[in-house]
């Protein structure tokens, strides 16, 4: 993304954001912390479509945010994408089909001007190539999708590190919470054994 209008000052926490329209599931990239103007991603995402049958999910709302921990993510701007003629092509060969490098203006429903400039690439592929190949979300998989270079302050490197942890916890909260849980019974349990003997000891 490029041209992104600052929310932090002169910067803003970066991520972009997918949902197909008729469908309730959105998806997001990683978070790009203070970029200045532009935002690098090199991100996957992915959706499940079925055809024949074009309906609303041939439309794509991508959407640009600014990432807050404290307060709601503060929303920067957003366009639609109408891919019928894609679905469409699709449809009648058969073959995958591709949107290479398209940019995308971002608007705001109450300002004036370009909220920013998202660059993307499309690929609809077959399902028999999605079996030989799955992907998935994110830059697993693929040599093209590294992690681009993201110049920060000492700031958005605590972030990150912050962030990192919180999705750590977050995707591992039931292991933890179990093995919270075994430790609190295996503590209770030494303390019932220690209790008894010392009654026990007590009373001779």
């Amino acid at each position: 993304a490029r041209e992104v209008a600052p929310k932090d000052g002169q910067s803003s926490d970066v991520l972009e954001q997918v949902r197909a329209l008729g469908s309730d599931e959105k998806k997001e990239t990683d978070v790009h912390y203070e970029a200045e103007e532009h935002a690098l991603f090199n991100y996957r995402l992915c959706y499940s479509v079925m055809l024949p049958g074009i309906d609303e999910k041939a439309r794509l709302r991508v959407s640009v945010w600014d990432k807050n921990w404290v307060k709601r993510d503060e929303y920067i701007g957003e366009n639609v994408l109408d891919l019928r003629s894609m679905f469409q092509a699709a449809q009648l060969t058969d073959h995958r089909q591709e949107l290479e490098s398209i940019e995308v203006a971002m608007r705001h429903p109450t300002l004036s001007g370009n909220q920013g400039v998202v660059r993307l690439s499309l690929q609809l592929v077959t399902l028999q190539e999605q079996m030989n190949r799955p992907l998935d979300d994110g830059r697993k998989d693929d040599p093209r999708l590294v992690e681009p270079p993201r110049p920060g302050t000492k700031w958005g490197q605590i972030w990150r590190k912050f962030n990192r942890m919180r999705e750590f916890f977050t995707g591992n909260f039931k292991k933890l919470l179990v093995i919270a849980a075994i430790v609190v019974i295996v503590i209770v349990l030494l303390s019932l054994i220690s209790v008894f003997k010392y009654t026990a000891r007590g009373s001779c």
